[in-house]
């Protein structure tokens, strides 16, 4: 941190937000391209090297790869449940391009939500029934703005009035998008 607080965020100068405790201070002036110039610089690109970092690649891909493609497949099955069990006039009256169908569908992200990956073929379902564009970004930024587990590490690990703020200024932007992409949709 700087002596001053010139790099603490306005909030947390204030004392509206906590100080992120992890933050990480940088010299005063510091650029991302001459540290990126002076790593590749500084990079061995030899055939041993090259494969090392491939196979940490590798390592790293696959696991991950298995844990989000499950929860793809849930989303589609649920999306596939949803669309054939769930009348269109449900989705238009309750999930419809409307400020009221928004609010349901950011309310019903926030308690579907289990990966947003999982959840993109639901966002298409609600899209596909019915055509409001907006409630689909809702359906997935709401779901990712309220996600449980996020939000419980960023309360553990910065704190509770960060937590809230999160909430405050995220959920009403992404309303706000989605009226405006509800609009667009409408023409």
């Amino acid at each position: 941190m700087g002596e001053h607080g010139a790099d603490i965020p306005s909030m947390a100068r204030r004392g509206i937000i906590e100080t992120n405790p992890h933050t990480v201070s940088l010299e005063e002036n510091f650029s991302i391209l001459r540290n990126l110039r002076n790593r590749w610089q500084g990079y061995s690109f030899t055939p041993a090297q090259l494969m090392q970092d491939f196979r940490g690649i590798l390592k790293g891909m696959l696991p991950l790869g298995r844990m989000v493609l499950g929860w793809v497949q849930l989303g589609l099955i649920l999306s596939a449940l949803g669309g054939f069990f769930i009348p269109t006039t449900i989705f238009h009256q309750f999930l419809g391009p409307s400020p009221g169908g928004l609010l349901l569908t950011l309310a019903a992200a926030t308690l579907i939500e289990v990966c947003s990956e999982g959840t993109a073929p639901l966002a298409y379902e609600i899209y596909r029934h019915t055509g409001a564009l907006g409630n689909a970004f809702a359906f997935l930024m709401a779901g990712v703005i309220t996600d449980y587990t996020e939000l419980a590490a960023v309360w553990t690990n910065i704190g509770r009035r960060t937590v809230l703020w999160m909430l405050v200024v995220a959920l009403p932007m992404v309303f706000l998008v989605g009226v405006l992409l509800n609009g667009l949709g409408a023409n």
